[in-house]
């Protein structure tokens, strides 16, 4: 099912990995709300966890 619709909202966060294959990496998070849905999408910086986040979000594969 593909998305199409605007999202609710779109939060942003990063914290500091500790089990990464680097230790002390910086995580990027971006999750949209959509209902009651959310699509949380992770990467390296905030246009890769964006991109990673809206790919999830256009293919309908909502968080579990």
């Amino acid at each position: 099912m593909t998305k199409k619709s605007d999202p609710d909202s779109v939060t942003h966060d990063s914290f500091w990995g500790v089990f990464l294959p680097i230790p002390g990496t910086e995580v990027h998070e971006t999750t949209i709300h959509k209902d009651n849905d959310t699509y949380t999408g992770y990467g390296s910086s905030r246009g890769e966890a964006d991109k990673n986040a809206g790919d999830k979000y256009r293919e309908g594969k909502k968080d579990k």
